[in-house]
């Protein structure tokens, strides 16, 4: 608002989409700073009050976003993985499990779903401290869900029997198990050969027995 001298004119609200591009810039500000923080000053040492400061915004604005900081650091970790259970929930049912998964690998190698700069600090943030792993654990519950409700779906069995609950639960598990031996091997091989190389190893190991040395 402004005042002209003939009393207080209402500003235009600016268009919607300008106002979506301004609150995606305002998120992606604010998970920078949790990150940049974290990583300089540790997880404990690391206040609201600062990381908003940072950004030029208040702490009102901060929780607006975000309900922690632990949670604004780790945001482009949770974002990627959404992206790939997304991918999986908009793939038809009647494409077998398998042949979906395959297609998602072949979506990562053509960048559908780019682990980039800020995908990797995020990793590393949350393999080196427990709060951070912590706090991650809720969303990880949520898409653990949503992949068990996805194996269900697609091997006609119900998200409450042991089979949907074992395979989709074990799925969820290695997508994070791949990330971490991706980022403790330097991120010096593509993290989609790396995913596709499990999946045929898996595969491979379940359908043949393997010898016991000794």
């Amino acid at each position: 608002m402004h005042d002209t001298g003939m009393g207080t004119v209402q500003e235009p609200k600016p268009p919607e989409g300008r106002r979506e591009a301004n609150k995606r810039a305002t998120r992606l500000a604010l998970r920078a700073a949790a990150a940049r923080r974290i990583t300089a000053d540790g997880v404990a040492k690391t206040r609201v009050a600062d990381i908003a400061a940072d950004c030029g915004v208040s702490e009102r604005t901060f929780f607006r976003y975000f309900t922690t900081k632990e949670q604004a650091a780790l945001d482009p970790l949770v974002e990627w993985i959404d992206g790939i259970v997304s991918a999986i929930e908009d793939a038809p049912y009647t494409v077998p499990l398998f042949e979906t998964a395959t297609r998602l690998i072949d979506q990562g190698k053509d960048d559908a779903f780019p682990f980039g700069p800020e995908q990797v600090q995020a990793g590393i943030l949350y393999y080196a401290y427990p709060e951070m792993q912590l706090a991650f654990s809720a969303n990880m519950e949520t898409f653990r869900s949503r992949v068990i409700d996805q194996v269900a779906a697609r091997t006609g069995t119900q998200p409450h029997d042991a089979f949907p609950r074992a395979l989709g639960s074990a799925m969820s598990a290695a997508m994070l198990g791949v990330i971490e031996a991706w980022l403790l091997g330097g991120c010096q091989d593509d993290l989609w050969d790396l995913v596709a190389h499990v999946l045929v190893q898996a595969g491979d190991q379940l359908v043949r027995p393997v010898p016991r040395s000794g």
